[in-house]
This record gives structure tokens, sequence and C-alpha cells, in this order.
């Protein structure tokens, strides 16, 4: 069965380390929106996302992008 998840967190060197689930399912998605990110109540910073799938047989493929959140303030 395929899965997929993605996934959050700060950038490496920043706390926490862990990776946190933004959303996950067990349905294909192709060409479409897998989930929403809500950045509200996360800090500016640099932060990471990942999203990873697990196929039938059970390989995983992964890709990790880098987001750098500013404050809102900043942006006016």
């Amino acid at each position: 069965r395929n899965l997929w998840v993605l996934e959050q967190r700060p950038r490496p060197g920043d706390l926490p380390a862990a990776w946190t689930v933004v959303e996950r399912g067990a349905v294909p998605v192709a060409s479409g929106r897998l989930g929403t990110w809500t950045t509200a109540l996360l800090p500016p910073g640099r932060w990471a996302l990942r999203l990873r799938g697990t196929a039938d047989s059970g390989k995983v493929a992964t890709a990790t992008a880098r987001v750098e959140l500013v404050d809102e303030e900043l942006c006016r």
C-alpha cells in the first residue's frame, strides 16, 4: 500500500531537531494538493519540509525543501 507523509522541522542546528507531521495519507495524489502547511503559529526562521513516500514494494523516496519564514511585520 502506498503511503506518504509531509513533515516540518526547524533547519539542522536549530531546536527542536525532530520532524513533526504536517499531513499524511494512504491515497495516491497525482498533480494535486497533499495538504496545507499552516505557519501562523511557527516562529520566524529557517525551516525544512520533507515529503516521504513509501511504495508497495517498501522502497522509500524522500524530497526536502528549505524555507525561510519571515516576521509578517518585516514584509510591510
